[in-house]
């Protein structure tokens, strides 16, 4: 069943998902002066103006698209896509419209953003549904971010699971997935144009790239969307990365990976795309407390040598025996930092004399009752990102836990945090935003009270 929200509810509303209650999300916005790695549920750069070139001068986007590669729910699981529209950028002030639709009929939309500041979600509950796409245009097209939030409590498939919607692209890396006994990783390309694309799937693991003619000069047609398993391509592979790349054409990518033990779900999650190979690498969101944390590297192009450095809270440290990590070219090298890292939320700089992926797979939870979740590097944020699809409600205070993790790598930053809530008028914390200092060299933890809507 699906159902949508594309206006602003009434004071209190909240929808209500089968056995699994999902609140009105709300938006959280960070901008600053300076630099500034963040983490909190993947916040992205968002998207105000394109440079104009030769000249160049900067302009308002004209358009913009989002896609939402993966959004369908098992039959005891519910995923909201949510799209919001942040407020107060250039050219805000033209006409515009922003919608929420299937890539199947783009023409009829199933919510609707109305105006700059306003939110939409659509829910999916206990069935498949094919890539959704958050499109903006004119004065709705700056600002425009989305994201997809799943909860399953009963199946296979247990767990919570998050992701960006995405702008599609020509190369994706992903430094997670397998397909060892238990564990199912899902590739999900979309091609949400007008035009053909083709796409090459690269799969690297610990002994080198894997040789996979299947994946090579895949054809897929205007707004369709193809699914890869791992377990099937390649059963038992242990670790490994994942280069997409759109031979021509532009492509949307998900990732997702479960693990089970028999029939005990271990967790479910997104793995989000990594940024593009290169010398020094940030990695945020490492979290804090027990379990595992395993950092993985591959070098594409060349042999490489890695150093790592840790910044946490309390400072900034180079771990013992974390220095000169060869790191062949082609293959996937595992490094375990929970030693290293002794239960602290961190950020990562992963340093090397040649480019390098890299990314963080995590577990942690109770013995009977466990969940993984994956973290990869990204670029440092001059300006402003924001997510959406955080939990909100009552439904969500007291089980809910949301964190936004601030480092500043070279030099003091200044950081403006702002929650605007889905419904127009209901107070939330930092709604007129609040301002950090986020010293040079450390991370700062910025909990935010779940609103209660």
């Amino acid at each position: 069943m699906m159902r949508s929200n594309g206006r602003r509810r009434a004071p209190r509303e909240r929808v209500s998902v089968g056995a699994i209650s999902f609140c009105v999300a709300a938006v959280l916005i960070v901008g600053g002066a300076g630099a500034a790695v963040v983490f909190g549920a993947t916040a992205t750069p968002i998207m105000g103006q394109v440079d104009q070139a030769p000249s160049g001068t900067t302009e308002p986007v004209a358009s913009t698209e989002l896609v939402c590669p993966e959004p369908g729910a098992s039959k005891d699981g519910a995923v909201r896509v949510a799209a919001a529209n942040v407020a107060g950028l250039p050219g805000q002030d033209r006409p515009g419209a922003a919608t929420i639709a299937s890539i199947a009929n783009r023409s009829a939309p199933i919510a609707e953003l109305t105006s700059p500041g306003s939110t939409a979600a659509v829910d999916i509950v206990g069935e498949s549904s094919l890539p959704l796409v958050i499109a903006g245009d004119g004065g709705l097209a700056p600002g425009l971010v989305g994201a997809q939030v799943g909860r399953d409590e009963t199946s296979t498939g247990r767990g919570l699971s998050s992701s960006a919607c995405v702008l599609p692209g020509t190369s994706w890396w992903f430094m997670s997935g397998g397909a060892e006994v238990g564990q199912i990783t899902r590739v999900v390309l979309v091609n949400s144009e007008p035009a053909p694309a083709e796409v090459d799937v690269e799969v690297f693991g610990p002994n080198g790239p894997v040789e996979l003619p299947s994946t090579r000069g895949i054809v897929m047609t205007s707004r369709s969307e193809t699914v890869l398993r791992f377990d099937r391509l390649i059963p038992g592979i242990a670790a490994g990365a994942i280069h997409v790349i759109a031979r021509s054409g532009r492509v949307a990518v998900s990732v997702s990976d479960s693990r089970s033990d028999g029939f005990v779900p271990k967790g479910v999650d997104f793995i989000p795309p990594a940024s593009e190979p290169a010398n020094t690498v940030w990695l945020p969101g490492v979290s804090d407390g027990s379990g595992a944390r395993q950092l993985r590297l591959l070098a594409p192009s060349a042999n490489a040598v890695v150093s790592l450095r840790v910044l946490t809270a309390s400072g900034s440290f180079v771990p013992s025996g974390l220095t000169d990590i060869d790191v062949p070219q082609g293959k996937v090298v595992n490094v375990d930092v929970a030693g290293a890292l002794r239960g602290d939320a961190a950020t990562i700089k992963v340093e090397s004399d040649q480019p390098v992926v890299a990314g963080l797979t995590q577990t942690y939870g109770l013995a009977d009752v466990t969940e993984s979740s994956y973290t990869a590097g990204s670029p440092v944020m001059t300006g402003a990102s924001a997510v959406t699809g955080l939990p909100g409600g009552k439904a969500a205070q007291g089980s809910t836990r949301v964190v936004l993790w601030v480092t500043a790598p070279d030099g003091e930053a200044q950081v403006r945090v702002t929650l605007l809530p889905a419904v127009d008028g209901e107070p939330t914390p930092f709604r007129a935003g609040r301002e950090f200092t986020i010293p040079s060299g450390r991370l700062v933890a910025i909990e935010l009270k779940v609103p209660p809507l």
